[in-house]
């Protein structure tokens, strides 16, 4: 008998896991004098890969900042980069902010080459929602594959109108409190939700906070494991299923289907038999003759074909016999 499936991550073996990574880091920079911090992901490995929208991206807030102390937020509104520039500077933010209108940014970091740059000298992007059709333009999949794709944020509100000071302090704190999740079509499923400087307890809460999200987005039921990887490589299992338990979910639904299909089949071609037999007993009864026996051979069938007489046949032979 199989033991019933774990239907959520137990964070409390996370947390272990987490502890694990982080003295292991510790220990390994021990002998360096820079530091060496790294990102922490949490890994999800499918057993079926799951039908999405290719490029599909998701916010993901977190209640603390994946960013380092030092890194470099660049914030791109649509238009007037001095006014966001003073209204960035009065907000007193924790990080250093660049402000770059979307024709600025165009024009500097337009070209693959620049793209890179960007991506080296900026940790963390914040785009204007209003500019969201131009996303895959102004970005593309360099800033996705150095997980730099930028978090949308509601600057403006109709015709081009800026929001309240307030509005727009909270809206900039949250995009910068957010990661970035890519919904690639793919059985494994990766997102990022802190660094090794972070303490235990941030780390495990802004790992809730990624799985709550992605637990809505993945079939839990096809989840193979859940493990917690450093960006070096390392990794950690904290969650493993009993191997087969989907195939059996997937063998008794494709059964159900094919014997529905079976017998959706059996059943019209009852229904087609039915119209054809009454039209073959009606042409018997206005010629007078009774149906056939069926034959037992081919030979026999094809004589008793020759032998059957039509309806004109046999009034033909009346007339002559008159």
């Amino acid at each position: 008998m199989v033991a019933p499936k774990q239907k959520h991550l137990d964070y409390k073996q996370a947390e272990k896991a987490i502890k694990a990574i982080k003295e292991y880091t510790d220990k390994e920079n021990e002998d360096s004098l820079l530091s060496n911090q790294q990102g922490l992901w949490v890994n999800i490995k499918l057993a079926k890969m799951t039908d999405v929208q290719p490029d599909r991206q998701i916010s993901i807030p977190v209640p603390h900042c994946t960013l380092a102390d030092d890194a470099e937020v660049c914030f791109i509104p649509i238009d007037q980069p001095k006014v966001y520039e003073e209204k960035v500077k009065e907000m007193k933010l924790p990080r250093n902010v660049t402000v770059l209108s979307g024709k600025q940014f165009r024009e500097k970091y337009g070209r693959f080459e620049a793209k890179r740059l960007a991506c080296q000298q900026y940790a963390h992007f914040l785009l204007d929602a209003a500019l969201a059709t131009k996303l895959h333009n102004m970005f593309g999949k360099t800033f996705q594959k150095a997980n730099r794709s930028p978090v949308l944020v509601k600057v403006v509100e109709a015709k081009n109108k800026m929001i309240d000071a307030t509005e727009l302090e909270k809206n900039i704190k949250q995009g910068i409190n957010t990661v970035v999740y890519d919904q690639t079509p793919s059985d494994l499923k990766a997102c990022r939700f802190g660094h090794t400087d972070m303490s235990i307890k941030e780390l495990v809460a802004n790992l809730k906070a990624v799985m709550a999200q992605l637990e809505k987005d993945i079939a839990w039921d096809y989840v193979q494991n859940v493990s917690i990887r450093v960006e070096s490589g390392d990794s950690l299992p904290v969650y493993c299923c009993v191997p087969g338990t989907w195939l059996l979910k997937d063998a008794e639904s494709s059964t159900e289907k094919i014997v529905k299909k079976a017998a959706k089949a059996v059943q019209e071609k009852k229904e087609t038999k039915k119209p054809a037999a009454k039209a073959a007993k009606s042409v018997a009864k206005k010629a007078d003759v009774k149906p056939a026996a069926k034959p037992t051979t081919r030979a026999a069938a094809t004589k008793q074909t020759k032998n059957v007489k039509t309806p004109k046949q046999i009034t033909k032979k009346k007339v002559t016999k008159k």
